[in-house]
């Protein structure tokens, strides 16, 4: 399970973070992931875990797997950070 707030406060800072949080509905990331990459993702909401955290399954993945989410999950954090910048 990844807290994706936590990850773009770690990756830039909490300022950006609670921006995120305030502009975007924790489902965006999960659509994204499963529209633009047909990554199949939950969120962890829905399993009891905080609104933000996004869940994935490690049955029948692969390590490379595991990588290309992250850069995907870097990317979308970048562009939220390309906007929350030009704001």
């Amino acid at each position: 399970m990844v807290d994706f707030l936590n990850l773009a406060r770690d990756k830039y800072n909490e300022t950006f973070s609670k921006w995120v949080g305030e502009n975007y509905n924790a489902l965006d990331p999960v659509i994204r992931l499963a529209e633009e990459e047909s990554i199949v993702a939950m969120p962890g909401g829905g399993f009891d875990g905080p609104d933000w955290t996004i869940r994935f399954s490690l049955a029948n993945s692969y390590s490379e797997d595991s990588e290309k989410i992250s850069i995907l999950m870097n990317e979308i954090l970048d562009e939220y950070y390309n906007e929350f910048q030009n704001i």
